[in-house]
């Protein structure tokens, strides 16, 4: 027992010995160790801001944060196993031993290692670069200490010993490929034509752009950003990014001239031209190209060529379609030599719509018919597509439903070139014709579905203002003229055409607040076909036979008689006044024979107004006014157009039900 005791002593007396010897030590060990896990922290801080300003990607920055911590612990460590008393000779003679037989077991592991950190250090390839190395190739998806992470093709991933890509041939091709695409064409195919195709395929893509802004990032001379950046102008012009298009272009106006390159300067302004022709701009575009068009002495080059057709586009929008016609005819002669298909067209286009303005309407739509049929033959869509749209514009003044099939099959087409904005300016303007029709939902819904970012802000507040006049037409709220007023005027327009279609629909709101008198005298002055039957309408409304004259005369000078809608007009003119001048038998054939008319060429909203129109000028007690009355009555109600039931409320039978019986 005594014995037992004593080896207990002896314990006891042992351990106070070495925690007297080493317990303090031990403290400051564990102190050191912890300051080193704070400097550690520290350390790894400083670097990764140090790395971050030489852009070194986040994996590699990952690492060589991991190895600085690391190498700060091991020298802490060491501090602390000194403070301890170990030896560190022997122990770092006896790892010297062990790790050069570890070396040698694991020497490819170390090889990848060295490789991975010299891959690091010299930075041959980075993270999202596209390389071909050993065999293999992929998209640098992540660079580590001991192998590197490819992203093939084919989405599978390729892992790649960091020791088999050092000393290797690299092929690192950055960030965008260039991919060669073999197109094979007939040898009798027009290559002028194959190459337009191309072009136009290119430029409708949705993509086209981002494409364009990362070949901007790998272009450094003015002589190779120029041309990037003209055709980069082109592809936001068509998605819909007027404002981006405009600061391409202008680029590329400074790149040129600081190159001493008139013809490629042309370029550029002519893609100015481009952007605000295609966003209701046209004063803007006309007071950019006029300058540099003045300068142009022969139409004897491509920029030049496409120049003269941009400006004669820009006079036509902006309602001088003289200079449009002039400028036109100038430079068409030479297109076909100097420009390709596609510009030769939209010269046509421009030209055949001035003469439109001027009211040549049925050489504008032979011409235009012209144009678009070329267009198809070339494989053009996009000149098709605009010829398309101008040609439904001149339609409405000939034959509102002729207008409404060339609509149908602008939209048709329209669709198959995505979400440009172009596209989506072709769906807003044919939810006008839907409204028309009285298919208010669909024209809803169309407005909803509208990526508005890429319509010009005009359109925005003409949409908004569509929105309110369809509650005009079903309810009648309150105050819903002055709200669609209030919606148009938001946005001052300074383009002469499109101010002319915001003063006819300011002036359309009147009719939301039965104001007839303003709407005869004020819209004789549009020369818009819906202004002309407007202000005729309203003065057959007032029964003012002075007031219905002058809508006539104005219908007479702006609107072809060869025309069906023209002829309609006019038929329904002179009946309604020779009513309301006392000579009831003749006036009523006249109408009649303009009602018939109308009927085959008006939209059903037209040919409702006309019935109203005409049964509250005869009175419904007529014969031969109740049957129209009741069918637009019928109308109206099967559409859900109860506020136009209630504005034309003179011209419908009180009772439905009644008025049939009566038929």
């Amino acid at each position: 027992m005594d014995d037992n005791f004593a080896a207990l002593d002896q314990v006891k007396s042992t351990a106070i010995d070495l925690g007297m010897k080493f317990g303090p030590k031990l403290l400051v060990a564990i102190v050191i160790m912890t300051v080193g896990f704070l400097v550690a922290r520290w350390v790894a801080g400083v670097v990764v801001h140090m790395l971050r300003r030489f852009e070194f990607e986040a994996p590699v920055r990952q690492l060589l944060v991991s190895i600085t911590r690391a190498l700060v612990l091991i020298l802490f460590g060491i501090m602390a196993l000194q403070n301890l008393g170990v030896e560190l000779v022997p122990l770092i003679a006896g790892l010297g031993v062990a790790g050069a037989g570890v070396a040698l077991a694991m020497q490819g592991v170390l090889g990848n290692m060295v490789a991975g950190l010299t891959i690091i250090l010299t930075r041959p390839f980075r993270v999202g670069e596209y390389i071909s190395i050993a065999k293999e190739e992929g998209q640098v998806e992540d660079i580590s200490l001991f192998h590197t992470s490819l992203t093939h093709p084919d989405l599978s991933r390729v892992v790649i010993p960091n020791r088999r890509i050092v000393g290797e041939v690299l092929h690192n091709y950055g960030q965008i490929r260039q991919v060669e695409v073999i197109v094979r064409v007939a040898y009798d195919a027009d290559l002028n034509r194959v190459l337009v195709t191309i072009h136009e395929m290119l430029q409708a893509n949705a993509q086209a752009l981002t494409l364009y802004r990362q070949a901007l990032q790998l272009t450094t001379s003015n002589a190779d950003r120029g041309p990037v950046l003209v055709e980069a102008a082109d592809a936001a012009a068509w998605a819909g990014d007027v404002e981006e298009s405009l600061r391409l272009a202008r680029e590329a106006v400074i790149a040129f001239e600081e190159l001493h390159d008139p013809e490629g300067a042309l370029r550029a302004h002519t893609a100015i031209g481009v952007a605000f022709n295609s966003y209701y701009r046209a004063d803007e575009a006309v007071a950019d190209l006029e300058p540099v068009f003045q300068t142009i002495d022969a139409f004897d080059t491509a920029p030049r060529v496409r120049l003269g057709l941009e400006m004669a586009r820009a006079y036509m929008l902006n309602a001088q379609p003289e200079l449009a016609i002039d400028v036109a005819e100038r430079a068409l002669p030479q297109a076909e030599r100097y420009a390709p298909a596609a510009a030769v067209i939209d010269g046509i286009i421009s030209k055949a719509t001035a003469l439109s303005n001027l009211g040549r309407l049925l050489e504008a739509q032979a011409t235009l018919l012209g144009a678009i049929a070329l267009a198809d033959q070339l494989d053009l869509p996009r000149q098709a597509t605009r010829g398309l749209n101008n040609l439904a514009t001149v339609q409405t003044a000939l034959d509102p439903q002729a207008s409404l099939r060339t609509s149908e099959s602008l939209l048709e087409r329209t669709a198959r070139f995505g979400d440009g904005g172009w596209v989506a300016r072709t769906r807003a303007d044919f939810a006008e014709q839907l409204i028309a029709m009285g298919r208010y939902d669909e024209a809803l819904a169309m407005y909803d579905a509208l990526d508005t970012d890429r319509l010009a802000p005009a359109q925005k507040n003409w949409i908004a203002a569509s929105r309110s006049w369809i509650e005009g037409v079903r309810a009648l709220p309150p105050g819903i003229g002055q709200r669609l007023r209030d919606q148009l005027a938001a946005y001052p327009v300074s383009d002469p055409q499109v101010r002319m279609y915001f003063e006819w629909f300011t002036l359309s709101s009147y009719i939301l607040d039965r104001d007839w008198e303003r709407v005869a005298r004020e819209g004789a002055n549009n020369p818009l076909p819906w202004s002309l039957e407007g202000a005729l309408l309203a003065s057959i409304r007032l029964r003012d036979a002075e007031l219905g004259a002058a809508a006539l005369t104005a219908i007479e000078r702006d609107l072809p008689a060869s025309g069906r809608l023209g002829r309609a007009l006019r038929h329904l003119g002179e009946g309604a006044i020779q009513v309301l001048r006392e000579n009831h038998d003749e006036g009523m054939a006249t109408m009649g024979a303009g009602m018939e008319l109308m009927t085959k060429v008006g939209l059903p909203v037209e040919v409702a107004d006309w019935q109203t129109a005409f049964a509250g000028l005869v009175g419904l007690d007529h014969p031969a006014a109740l049957a129209p009355a009741t069918a637009a009555q019928e109308w109206l109600r099967s559409v859900g157009a109860h506020g136009l039931e209630q504005i034309w409320a003179d011209g419908l039978p009180a009772d439905n039900a009644a008025a049939r019986r009566v038929g």
